[in-house]
């Protein structure tokens, strides 16, 4: 599936037009269930902290604070 951001370029730029623009996909919600008790590996850490920063920059998209 193609993601929004990665052609945006070409939307801005014309080598690709939008035909529906009314029609959206469903919004999701994802969640990573996590042990405050023990300290995350360094992959997952990452892992997580990257899916945060590309599903805050789609539109429409929002990162929730973690629960304390």
């Amino acid at each position: 599936r193609i993601l929004h951001l990665d052609i945006q370029k070409e939307l801005l730029n014309g080598g690709l037009v939008e035909v529906l623009p009314e029609w959206k996909l469903p919004a999701f919600t994802l969640y990573a269930i996590i042990s405050k008790h023990e300290q995350l590996p360094m992959k997952i850490h990452r892992c997580l902290e990257a899916l945060k920063q590309y599903f805050s920059q789609l539109p429409g998209g929002r990162v929730y604070q973690e629960a304390s």
